[in-house]
């Protein structure tokens, strides 16, 4: 069975505030050294709703099937592992179905919740501006709060320069195609006599 993770429990300061903190869960771990399959591989294998439906009484069925090896024949799978694997497929098919409707709730909150932090955020970027402006060593006595709340400046900033960069590169290329480029009108062919020399 792979280990798991436990998150933190939350606070009483933190579950009486505005954003609703996730619930004290044990999310398991991926295995170590776990490497995704391709899809491609099992393309055509998944099982149809009806084959789904069925594979629990298959499952018992099987264990009381006393002449399968008569009906099936020698060359059979046995029947233990008929019945072990499509149990096991199953019961993926029931975590992957939990997994995703835990992933949709998870993503749906954690939306919601950074909506609201970030809404809380907003409404300290101008005070702190204003104090920063009064006061310039809050930048240094709260280097993350100022990261936080200037990080749009920041990328604001970022944006622009490689805007301008780019700006400068698109007209050097356009003057040096320019400079390059010769106008057959403005100039006589090659090996043309030229009258009234």
């Amino acid at each position: 069975m792979p280990s798991t993770t436990t998150t933190t429990t939350p606070t009483n300061e933190t579950t009486g505030g505005l954003v609703k903190p996730p619930p004290d869960v044990a999310v398991p771990k991926v295995p170590a050294g776990f490497v995704p399959s391709n899809a491609k591989d099992y393309r055509g294998f998944r099982p149809k709703s009806s084959e789904l439906a069925v594979v629990p009484d298959v499952v018992l069925e099987l264990a009381g099937f006393h002449n399968y090896q008569t009906v099936f024949g020698q060359t059979a799978p046995p029947v233990a592992d008929v019945a072990q694997a499509l149990d096991a497929a199953s019961q993926w098919t029931s975590v992957l179905a939990d997994s995703n409707d835990w992933h949709e709730y998870v993503h749906s909150q954690e939306g919601m919740a950074w909506k609201d932090a970030l809404a809380l955020v907003d409404r300290l970027k101008a005070p702190f501006e204003l104090a920063v402006a009064h006061d310039p060593t809050l930048l240094s006595r709260f280097p993350g709060l100022a990261r936080l709340l200037r990080a749009g400046k920041v990328i604001a900033k970022r944006a622009s320069a490689t805007k301008k960069r780019n700006a400068v590169t698109k007209a050097q290329l356009a003057a040096k195609a320019q400079a390059s480029h010769v106008d057959p009108a403005a100039a006589p062919a090659a090996g043309a006599t030229v009258h009234g020399a």
